[in-house]
């Protein structure tokens, strides 16, 4: 990016350059002729930039995919016990009802091991999906039906048997 600015405002002096020298060598003479041409010249500079800021834009548009804008991810999470609860905790954060879905999914192979099916959330409540003695990487997938992946936050959270509490949350992104 910073090449292509480089070169648009190389070819732009070159330009403002080349138009003030030939209107000097063909005879014009003062002022006002090679301010009109300096005016010209910036305002088609101007255009330019804007339109090369314009594509930079679309390029930065198309890299964000419009279907994940509702979707958070945890990063997955290794298994070293047989003998405890994932779970996927989700909580609205949003000022209205929303309607999300949390999924525990097996890293290794994609298959779903908890759902909690679409399920409608009242602002600041929170609902959860689990499962017990899993051997194997997983991950959450926390998706908001007709909303934002702003209007949520979810944890991936594991439980040993046996513990009161969690003793790992992981925020998802």
């Amino acid at each position: 990016m910073r090449k292509a600015l480089s070169v648009m405002l190389l070819v732009f002096l070159a330009s403002m350059v080349g138009t003030i020298t030939v209107n000097r060598s063909a005879g014009a003479v003062g002022v006002p002729q090679d301010l009109q041409a300096l005016t010209t010249i910036v305002q088609n500079g101007f255009t330019a930039v804007q339109n090369a800021l314009r594509g930079i834009q679309d390029s930065l548009n198309s890299l964000s995919a419009v279907g994940d804008s509702s979707v958070r991810f945890t990063p997955p999470v290794a298994s070293v016990t047989n003998s405890g609860r994932y779970v996927c905790f989700v909580v609205n954060v949003a000022n209205a009802s929303r309607t999300v879905r949390a999924q525990l999914i097996d890293g290794l192979d994609g298959t779903v091991l908890s759902d909690t099916s679409d399920v409608s959330l009242a602002p600041g409540h929170t609902y959860n999906t689990s499962e017990i003695g899993i051997a194997s990487s997983v991950y959450c997938k926390f998706t908001v039906v007709g909303g934002s992946r702003t209007d949520i936050r979810g944890t991936l959270g594991f439980r040993p048997s046996g513990s009161p509490t969690e003793q790992l949350s992981v925020p998802a992104e």
